[in-house]
């Protein structure tokens, strides 16, 4: 592998709109929640990778809608930062409100 190659690579992946880059915040930014109020070491990998699953999903969704994908770094640190159980909660509050 060129350095080159591995230089471009890193300049992809940091300039903001890259996938990987937003996956790896989401987890990042979850283990670190979990850490900080005192969680296990199975649930910082739960967390971790159930808000990297999130994220992906929400990537995809943000790009079907036709929204900038510079945004996709800034949403992998929001569904870190507020986890998946707060994020559940605001889904089912949103579902059980739009359906009878």
């Amino acid at each position: 592998m060129d350095i080159n190659t591995l230089y471009s690579f890193f300049k992809g992946l940091l300039k903001g709109d890259s996938i990987l880059f937003s996956l790896f915040i989401s987890i990042f930014m979850a283990a670190l929640r979990i850490i900080y109020s005192g969680g296990s070491f199975l649930e910082i990998i739960l967390e971790g990778m159930l808000c990297g699953c999130l994220t992906l999903i929400a990537v995809s969704l943000i790009n079907f809608m036709g929204v900038s994908s510079h945004l996709t770094v800034s949403i992998g640190g929001f569904i870190g930062f507020m986890g998946v159980k707060k994020i559940n909660y605001w889904i089912n509050k949103i579902i059980s409100k739009n359906l009878p």
